[in-house]
């Protein structure tokens, strides 16, 4: 067994996407774009709006991406999420307001998206380097998630009108980027540079 095949044993429980496998990117709403290629995906705790049961486990909802009880999450403690209204969208949520299922915090899920790393002409050495390094940029959102979530609740509160708000929001969003490149490249001059070609390449950088 190689170190790819061994590598690949434990990375194989995150998911494997294929559709996302190309890179190219995609249009959204209001601007944004989004690269179909997913290296890697990073799934937060959300606070669903129409709570409807005092069951605190039942006021989050369930990751969108991963699969309980097949990924095993990282735990951390949370003082803001996003919450999901049916038609009015997300939000920032103080979560003080909320019981939480348990002492340690709430469940965030990171993942590889292994159809993206396993690409026609890349060595072995590639390909482990691509899961090590998405791995290190997922974590860096789940890290930085909470304190740039703090920043983002106090901008939306003191936002007078939408442009504010959507302005808040977009901040949140660049800075969330740069933080996981930063993270993903933690050293020198070399990694310094590649986190900031990485960033300016990823449609978030165009908000």
């Amino acid at each position: 067994m190689t170190v790819f095949d061994r590598a690949w044993d434990i990375a194989k429980e995150f998911f494997f996407e294929p559709e996302s496998s190309l890179m190219n990117e995609r249009e959204l709403s209001n601007g944004w774009k989004a690269y179909n290629s997913i290296m890697g995906r990073y799934d937060p705790p959300t606070v669903n709006a129409l709570r409807e049961s005092s069951t605190p486990s039942s006021r989050y909802l369930p990751p969108k991406y991963f699969e309980e009880g097949k990924h095993i999450p990282l735990v951390l403690p949370r003082t803001r999420l996003m919450e999901q209204h049916p038609t009015l969208g997300f939000a920032p949520v103080n979560v003080d307001n909320f019981a939480l299922d348990g002492p340690s915090g709430l469940n965030h899920y990171v993942g590889v998206n292994l159809s993206a790393v396993n690409q026609p002409g890349r060595t072995e050495n590639q390909m482990i380097d691509d899961i090590i390094t998405t791995l290190a940029h997922e974590y860096g959102h789940a890290v930085l998630d909470d304190e740039l979530m703090r920043i983002y609740y106090d901008q939306a509160l003191e936002a007078k009108n939408y442009d504010e708000a959507d302005r808040a929001y977009k901040n949140h969003a660049v800075a969330h980027e740069i933080g996981a490149h930063t993270l993903q490249h933690p050293g020198g001059h070399d990694d310094e540079r590649t986190a900031r070609f990485q960033f300016l390449s990823h449609p978030t950088s165009k908000l």
